[in-house]
């Protein structure tokens, strides 16, 4: 019985000392001077300018606060177009092949001048996570690289299949409250909460709102506008969503209402990222519910804006 217990134990020993190398990895450095861990490599093909590559990535600071992390959702799939600065994740994408994971060590001070390259648009280095002299680290998992045609089958299939979701959750949404479809093209819905008074909208009028933005689980992406401070757009000028342009004739001022837009009429199949954090603010496919208050119809901007 001990002996057994002793076996085990030696067992266990060499197990674990196996996982931490495993964790370890392999330190590497290129001719340029970037670092990088290695902790699988395989004999495949290295990635390259212009393929497309489908990842994994978790970054992160050199303390461990997670910023970014692909798993918890999808995925990134993107093509491997140019190398914005000498040690960025890109440059480090070009050393793996399909199968193979590592950590890159990004000079924060190359990616803050990256995301900041005009002088007006610095902020204080030192309040941000790029610290001066520190790096970034970017675990990465390079799952699988395609070239062009491979690429397209592959966006095409889940396109459809995000298509077909958004399609089923719109539906199930509208079952469930009392909404009116658009009479002209069927691409907006809209419940009028509040009815106003005042000037009905129309082509080439300015006007003031304030809003809420929420997805159709009831979650808040974007809050803006208030009496003093409205947002403003001029209706027919095209600077605002498709489906906002369609649908804001059908109002006056005075109007209280919640505006229905599946995404074909927002921001359809690319979704709204943030560059920054590499996270979707809108994720591709998504159908925006927004609840609005008209403030104000004018003919100019200065009235408008008072």
């Amino acid at each position: 019985m001990r002996r057994t217990a002793i076996i085990k134990f030696i067992m266990l020993a060499i197990l674990a000392g196996s996982m931490s190398a495993c964790k370890k990895g392999k330190e590497l450095k290129t001719e340029s001077g970037f670092k990088y861990r290695l902790y699988t490599e395989t004999k495949g093909a290295k990635a390259q300018l212009g393929d497309y590559v489908i990842i994994d990535m978790v970054y992160k600071t050199e303390d461990d606060s997670v910023l970014f992390d692909s798993r918890a959702k999808t995925p990134l799939r993107f093509k491997l177009e140019n190398i914005p600065f000498s040690g960025s994740y890109e440059d480090g994408l070009t050393n793996l092949a399909e199968g193979d994971s590592a950590t890159f060590y990004v000079p924060a001070d190359s990616l803050y001048n990256y995301y900041y390259p005009d002088i007006a648009e610095r902020i204080e280095q030192e309040k941000t996570v790029f610290k001066p002299k520190s790096f970034l680290l970017f675990d990465v998992k390079l799952i699988d690289i395609q070239d062009y045609v491979e690429a397209e089958q592959d966006q095409l299939i889940r396109l459809s299949k995000s298509e077909k979701l958004e399609r089923e959750n719109l539906k199930s949404f509208l079952t469930q409250r009392s909404f009116v479809t658009s009479a002209d093209s069927g691409l907006y819905f809209y419940n009028l909460l509040k009815k106003g008074t005042g000037t009905q909208i129309s082509n080439g009028k300015f006007v003031s709102l304030k809003y809420t933005g929420k997805f159709l689980d009831g979650k808040v992406f974007d809050n803006f506008g208030t009496p003093e401070k409205p947002f403003v757009f001029r209706v027919g000028e095209r600077k605002v969503l498709k489906g906002w342009e369609d649908a804001i004739t059908n109002f006056r001022q005075g109007d209280k209402f919640e505006l229905i837009i599946p995404s074909v009429n927002a921001y359809a199949e690319e979704g709204l990222l943030d560059v920054k954090s590499g996270q979707y603010i809108i994720p591709p496919f998504t159908t925006l519910w927004y609840e609005m208050e008209i403030l104000n119809v004018t003919d100019t901007l200065r009235i408008a804006k008072k």
